[in-house]
């Protein structure tokens, strides 16, 4: 018997994607007659397969068939525009959030294999810097609450440290990840390729990344795919009133310069208390550098929190022009001891409680910036004689 012809051409669902992929045919040569039935205001549809041949006539129909579907779905694919505009929509967002926190966030990127390993990277920016990456990862199903997961490994880097382990998320600032992320919006994608695209709730973006569908699992991401985005709600790690900042006190911030020679602005944003115009409540600011100590002796750096004025206005603000060395006390190490990262201090120093102006304090860019709020307690009477 000669071989007949089988042509998939714009028949029901087909004629759609025909019209959107320019008239797409498919047309190979099968030993098989396949008949059409129509009926007036009918889609045309298959009536029956005679199959007339050997039993490789089903298979060469079942491979028509996805060749079909990949022809028409895997086809290369130029750049996404909703993609990029998606990922432009998330920047823009960024750009008011990062003004409102001023650069302090954290954020965390996990991933998790079929095979059972697990990790985590909690990246930690302060004033729009890298201030610190935490890596965890197990291996192995997961141990009850109450059984330690020995399994379990991890480190902690800060200061200088950021980056020298090769495990981990790398320490990316959002400002890094929306310029990959633009990036990978924009590139154009192979037929094996797909790309996601997500913000979350907050209008911030999630996920950026490119697969390749042809590995099924644990297919490596080309791109940043964000677990969590912890956006500071206050201006300094250091905060924990929960009540709002006057507006004055936002206002007023427009006449701070956002950096002094290359000094970097930390902002106290104070709530209103009912007696701080009476001398009740004082402001410690707390300035220092994480370094590594032997882990006995006390440590203190070695600088000082000047008062300045601004010029024209008569603000005050806050300046720590440099942070030398360390100095120590002389207690004898034990032989063994680990040398560890602490928080060590210059001088502290006590101003005043004003909610309706910023505290701005200017300091070193590796430098980090706390302070405690102090409340007066009830007068007490003095003894005579």
């Amino acid at each position: 018997m000669n071989e007949s012809s089988l042509l998939i051409a714009e028949s029901g669902e087909l004629q759609n994607l025909n019209e959107r992929f320019s008239a797409l045919t498919v047309q190979v040569s099968v030993p098989a007659l396949v008949q059409y039935s129509r009926r007036k205001g009918d889609r045309p549809m298959f009536q029956r397969i005679i199959p007339v041949g050997t039993k490789s006539t089903l298979r060469i129909v079942l491979c028509v068939t996805i060749c079909a579907a990949v022809a028409i779905c895997g086809m290369p694919k130029s750049a996404h525009a909703d993609d990029a505009a998606t990922v432009a929509d998330g920047l823009k967002r960024w750009q008011d959030v990062k003004q409102a926190c001023f650069g302090n966030y954290q954020y965390t990127v996990t991933y998790s294999s079929f095979s059972g390993l697990r990790s985590s990277t909690v990246i930690t920016v302060r004033n729009n810097k890298v201030s610190g990456r935490k890596f965890q990862k197990s291996s192995g199903r997961p141990v009850l609450p109450t059984v330690e997961n020995t399994n379990e490994q991890g480190w902690e880097e800060s200061s200088d440290a950021i980056g020298t382990d090769t495990e981990g998320a790398p320490a990316m600032t959002l400002d890094e990840i929306y310029a990959t992320a633009s990036e990978i919006a924009s590139r154009q994608l192979a037929a094996h390729e797909k790309r996601y695209v997500h913000l979350d709730k907050q209008g911030l973006i999630k996920s950026c990344f490119i697969v390749n569908t042809m590995i099924m699992d644990d297919a490596p991401i080309d791109g940043i795919n964000l677990a969590m985005i912890q956006i500071a709600s206050k201006t300094t790690e250091a905060i924990e009133s929960k009540s709002p900042a006057d507006p004055q006190a936002v206002a007023n911030l427009k006449h701070f310069a956002t950096n002094i020679d290359g000094l970097t602005r930390h902002v106290i944003l104070l709530p209103h208390k009912e007696r701080e115009m009476d001398h009740d409540y004082r402001v410690e600011l707390i300035v220092g550098q994480t370094i590594q100590t032997d882990g006995v002796n006390k440590y203190r750096l070695m600088g000082q929190i000047d008062e300045q004025t601004l010029n024209g206005i008569g603000y005050q603000y806050y300046l720590v022009s440099k942070i030398q060395g360390a100095l120590s006390t002389k207690i004898g190490v034990p032989a063994g001891q680990k040398p560890v990262n602490e928080f060590v201090e210059i001088p502290r120093r006590l101003v005043p409680y004003n909610s309706r102006l910023p505290i701005v304090i200017y300091a070193p860019a590796d430098a980090d910036v706390k302070y405690r709020i102090f409340e007066a307690g009830p007068t007490m009477p003095t003894e005579r004689g």
